[in-house]
């Protein structure tokens, strides 16, 4: 599976968000092998499960979330990745800073739903996780479509 393509979900703590997006995608594509999929934070603490919230809202949608654990951002997995999707315009900043060798492989997860940015839902209740999941569902069609036709 050498010419399988990676993408890695990228937010902040690796707890909430691109966790969230990790499980949703590979639910999404379900038998596809030809797509695997990650996540990562820029400030994450390596080993860190997902938060409550986000393990519930993944729970009330049929996806087992105990595989998930918390990555920090690293050349390794970014280089592993063939789509880095961020969050927010801050993460995108912080990858380019960072690791501006793989520039060509950053995007924002709104530019799948027409542009914004994915709040961080931390703190803000179970409403703003489920608002999060429905940004995610709306965006991984898009998501899959891109990621089967990019060359």
């Amino acid at each position: 599976m050498s010419n399988a393509k990676h993408v890695l979900f990228v937010c902040t703590g690796n707890t909430c968000r691109s966790p969230m997006a990790e499980a949703m995608l590979r639910d999404a594509l379900g038998s596809d092998e030809s797509i695997t999929v990650g996540s990562a934070g820029v400030a994450a603490m390596d080993g860190q499960p997902a938060s409550e919230e986000t393990q519930e809202i993944l729970r009330g949608r049929d996806i087992d979330p105990s595989c998930l654990r918390s990555t920090m951002v690293n050349e390794e997995i970014l280089e592993e990745s063939t789509a880095v999707i961020a969050m927010t315009n801050s993460h995108l900043s912080l990858l380019l800073r960072a690791y501006p060798q793989f520039e060509g492989r950053y995007c924002l997860l709104g530019d799948f739903i027409g542009g914004g940015e994915v709040p961080d839902p931390i703190g803000l209740g179970m409403h703003a996780y489920e608002q999060v999941a429905r940004v995610f569902e709306s965006a991984m069609p898009e998501i899959i479509d891109a990621l089967h036709y990019s060359d």
